[in-house]
């Protein structure tokens, strides 16, 4: 559960990221005007509306994959799509011509819906709803956990701006995507490291179990024999 809460509000961070700090981008590097500017402010939602009903249908179709090696992937993508979308400084031979910031921006809201989606149902799992499950889940649950993850998505939202307009006012906005690059990047390990301390306790030996086979191993057996009576 608190896995799911950590990216909502990373995605909504992410998200809202790019918006306060695109518009100055396009208008001082690429000369476009406002409605242009408006137009390609469309491409993220556009895509993670389109990409939204697919990722269901996938997950609703390889309901064993992991969902958080699912959020793992997006994760490692959007990093290496923000490093493109700025360029960033780092890589000083990077061109970034319009058509390549236009591309970007519709890759990141075709990952958004591989992080959403796959953190929605990793919530609900984790408490117990099955949402493919024929019986109906409890709504009250259902509801609690919707309206907690929609908090946490919404402080990501705000944080969102409030750090990228304070990156931007110190760096440019190659820098400013290079952070958030970055900040994939650190959640992609949190998600490796979640793994690996999942992975070590099943591996793990239960010390009850083993209690338990000890002590029943310590009682002595009765045969047949002792279970005759003494008279005739």
């Amino acid at each position: 559960m608190v896995v799911s809460l950590v990216v909502a509000m990373s995605t909504g961070v992410l998200w809202a990221s790019v918006q306060p700090v695109l518009e100055p981008e396009l208008r001082s590097k690429f000369g476009l005007s406002q409605e242009i500017s408006a137009l390609i402010f469309l491409l993220i939602p556009l895509s993670y509306t389109i990409t939204t009903p697919l990722v269901g249908k996938a997950l609703n179709k390889y309901k064993s994959f992991d969902l958080i090696y699912m959020m793992m992937i997006a994760y490692g993508i959007c990093g290496v799509d923000f490093i493109f979308m700025g360029p960033s400084p780092l890589f000083l031979n990077l061109p970034r011509p319009l058509w390549l910031l236009l591309l970007t921006l519709f890759i990141q809201g075709i990952l958004t819906a591989f992080v959403v989606i796959p953190s929605m149902e990793l919530a609900f799992n984790k408490c117990g709803i099955n949402i493919n499950n024929e019986q109906t889940p409890d709504a009250a649950l259902m509801a609690m956990i919707s309206g907690m993850w929609l908090s946490a998505y919404a402080v990501g939202e705000f944080l969102g701006p409030t750090i990228s307009g304070v990156v931007a006012e110190y760096a440019n906005f190659g820098w400013a995507m290079t952070v958030y690059g970055f900040m994939c990047l650190a959640f992609v390990l949190m998600m490796i490291i979640i793994k690996l301390y999942e992975c070590m306790k099943k591996n793990r030996p239960s010390h009850k179990t083993s209690g338990e086979n000890t002590q029943t191993d310590d009682i002595p057996m009765i045969t047949v024999d002792e279970c005759k009576p003494l008279l005739k």
